[in-house]
């Protein structure tokens, strides 16, 4: 009688819990501005522009407070002068973000967020000779912005890559390089 009573009673707050979450889909798009941050200062890089794509979506579950993930195709370069290489690879990525949103009004809501990504190179070539980029990395998000008229959001996100995203095979008199990814994006997405 007791585990009747008591999976009721879960039963009942999962239901008001979902009756609380708002679950929006959406598309977003935007720019990304890359560089790349390589283990050995022998090379100087430079940012790449590229962009990203694709669905998100947002799942605020207390009132102000869920997450936000999505599946983005996403272009991110490597530019290092020294050695002549200049190539954007695609990716796709996944991130995983925790979302405050701040409900200042009903048609200005700033918001914040962070979290882990994961992405896969869909490029599946390598960049040069020498250099190779890496099929799997994972990094940190940490972003803010703002929705307008409960449709429209406008934001900006540093991610931080914590793998290697780029590999030398060997360089001479160097030995191996390796560079994580650094990416501002700046993205707009509609929810429906």
């Amino acid at each position: 009688m007791k585990k009747i009573l008591f999976l009721t009673v879960v039963f009942s707050l999962f239901l008001v819990y979902q009756t609380q979450a708002q679950l929006r889909f959406g598309i977003k798009a935007g720019v990304n501005i890359a560089d790349v941050s390589l283990n050995d200062k022998t090379f100087s890089t430079d940012n790449m522009t590229g962009f990203q794509i694709g669905p998100t979506l947002e799942w605020l579950m207390i009132k102000n407070f869920g997450l936000e993930t999505g599946v983005l195709y996403s272009q991110r370069g490597i530019k290092i002068q020294d050695a002549s290489i200049d190539k954007n690879v695609g990716y796709l990525d996944i991130p995983v973000n925790l979302k405050l949103v701040l409900g200042l009004s009903e048609k200005i809501k700033p918001y914040a967020f962070a979290g882990p990504y994961i992405s896969f190179n869909l490029s599946g070539e390598d960049i040069s000779d020498q250099w190779q980029a890496e099929s799997f990395s994972a990094g940190i998000n940490l972003g803010a912005g703002i929705e307008l008229f409960k449709h429209v959001q406008i934001g900006a996100n540093y991610g931080i890559g914590l793998t290697d995203d780029y590999k030398s095979s060997s360089l001479q008199d160097i030995g191996s390089l390796s560079g994580k990814a650094r990416t501002w994006s700046v993205t707009a997405a509609v929810y429906f």
